[in-house]
């Protein structure tokens, strides 16, 4: 919980802003039918020290988990290829900013490789967002992250944005861009027997980290 003095107003008091509750189980509870469970839910409210509405916002996120070894049993080419990794955490969220504005979004992580690095273990992150603000325009945009070797670093990186909007204009556009490299390595990753000697040679000879090749588009009407 926070209180804040915010300058729009004109008493200079503290005055009640934000809070967060989070609930989070120690144990993933399954959830029936499905190789998920539920991690943690978390609440939250924010810009109520405004003294008009504008900004006050409510939010709602969820945390589902992998349960492994369902999803083992069913591809054991995932153990053949990474070991015993955790497979996948998916986070929804979705909220309403005064005033008429909402927005939802699904954030997914795959492959978590500690061997790979300890502080960035997920090698596979995407994000979707869509809002709707009733006021003027609505929108959804997505982002991925594809394989790295420990580094904020991707072998592929993909962005997009589609919007249509109606004051002070109607119109819509859409952007989409992408990257493809070889990446460059981390130290936990270059440590590694053989394989970390070789993309250490790789990477002092300049072989890498390389961008193979780049694309974008836009449009506008």
């Amino acid at each position: 919980m926070l209180f804040k003095n915010n300058p729009s107003n004109p008493d200079k008091k503290l005055h009640f802003d934000s809070l967060v509750a989070t609930l989070e189980l120690g144990e993933c509870k399954p959830i029936p039918q499905t190789p998920l469970c539920f991690k943690a839910l978390s609440l939250s409210t924010s810009g109520w020290s405004n003294p008009n509405a504008n900004g006050r916002a409510v939010r709602a996120a969820v945390t589902l988990n992998s349960i492994e070894q369902v999803i083992l049993d069913r591809a054991r080419w995932i153990e053949t290829l990474f070991g015993e990794p955790t497979i996948c955490e998916l986070e929804g969220t979705v909220e309403y900013r005064h005033p008429l504005i909402f927005t939802g979004s699904i954030g997914a992580k795959f492959f978590k490789l500690k061997k790979i690095s300890a502080s960035k273990p997920w090698q596979m992150e995407g994000l979707h967002t869509a809002y709707v603000d009733f006021n003027n325009s609505i929108g959804i945009s997505g982002s991925y992250r594809i394989g790295h070797l420990g580094l904020d670093d991707y072998f592929l990186s993909a962005n997009g944005a589609m919007t249509f909007f109606w004051n002070p204009t109607i119109g819509a556009s859409a952007t989409v861009t992408g990257l493809i490299r070889i990446p460059a390595p981390g130290p936990e990753v270059l440590d590694i027997p053989v394989g970390g000697t070789i993309l250490r040679f790789m990477s002092l000879s300049g072989l890498i980290p390389q961008t193979l090749g780049t694309a974008s588009a836009s449009a506008c009407e």
